[in-house]
């Protein structure tokens, strides 16, 4: 999986996640992930642009 599909996969089960249990993403305040194999910095900056565009990438 390159790292555009795994970052839009990310954000996208957040959502969903969130959406499912009808919390507003303004009210999450921490995220954890253990993303196996993210040795790629490209990865990692995809995702954290991800969660930084529905502004979680600080909390």
């Amino acid at each position: 999986v390159n790292g555009e599909v795994a970052s839009t996969r990310i954000h996208d089960i957040i959502n969903n996640l969130c959406s499912a249990a009808d919390i507003p993403l303004e009210y999450v305040d921490a995220i954890g992930l253990g993303l196996a194999g993210s040795s790629s910095q490209d990865g990692r900056d995809m995702v954290f642009g991800k969660l930084d565009n529905i502004k979680l990438s600080q909390r």
